[in-house]
Parts: C-alpha cells; structure tokens; sequence
C-alpha cells in the first residue's frame, strides 16, 4: 500500500492546482465586478469567502504533495487531505474529485506500512532508499 503514497500526492497535486485556479479566478472576479457589496448569502459566501479558502487549500494540498513524494509530512498531507471537506462545501464542483481523494488517501496514509514509509522519510531516508527498504525481498535486484 505504501506505493500508493506517490499517487497520493499526485492526485493533491492536481486538486490543488485546480483549487488555485479557480480561487484565483474568483477573486479576479470578484474584484473586477461591480462596486457593490453582495446582497445575498450566496454571493458573499461566493465572493468573498470561497476564493481565499480555495487559495489557502490549493495551496496546502500542493506544498503537502511536494512533501509526500518524499515520504515527509505525513500529517500535514492528512491535513491537507482533509482540507478538502470545507471546500467542498463552499464550491461544489470540487466535491466529486476531492472527497474521492479524502477517501482513497484516508486508506493509503492510515495503512501501517505507508506509516512506515513515512517514518524512514522521516528519519532521512531518500525517495529511492524508502523504496529499496520496503521492497520484498523477491523483488529486490540480485
């Protein structure tokens, strides 16, 4: 399972550059539209929470996925794991994409040898030295 992590952090990877893009877009938006003050819920929410939430979160998923490819920062990728939820419930086309990456990163991150992984990352290990450590013995090259 620990071989997962990689596309673990691939998949924050994209999430939170999608999440930056569209928080960046927002706010452009946002300060490019008219000079009133939003009068809904709605467009409060959208306008002025939404876009400095998704940059915050883009920009957790994105530097905790550069860790993880080094199996470093395992709690920081649960974080940023689990960033997901409150921007899921600002801007819901992030929904489908992100709670499937909670899910599956959940199972990868809390198996014991992804612990593992992340503890000789930890411990100074390499990328490639985590990966010659855990492999099986049968894979291992002669």
């Amino acid at each position: 399972m620990w071989r997962q992590i990689p596309w673990v952090a691939n998949g924050l990877t994209v999430q939170g550059g999608l999440e930056l893009i569209v928080g960046l877009a927002l706010l452009l938006g946002a300060s490019d539209s008219d000079t009133r003050a939003p009068t809904t819920f709605y467009g409060l929410v959208l306008l002025r929470v939404a876009p400095w939430l998704l940059l915050v979160g883009g920009g957790l998923k994105t530097f905790a996925a550069g860790r993880n490819r080094r199996f470093r920062g395992r709690g920081l990728g649960v974080l940023a794991l689990w960033s997901v939820v409150p921007t899921t419930a600002v801007v819901w086309f992030c929904a489908p994409s992100g709670l499937a990456l909670l899910v599956y990163g959940s199972i990868v991150y809390r198996h014991r040898m992804s612990q593992e992984a992340f503890a000789l990352g930890e411990n100074g290990k390499s990328a490639e030295e985590v990966s010659a450590l855990l492999r099986p013995e049968s894979q291992r090259p002669a």
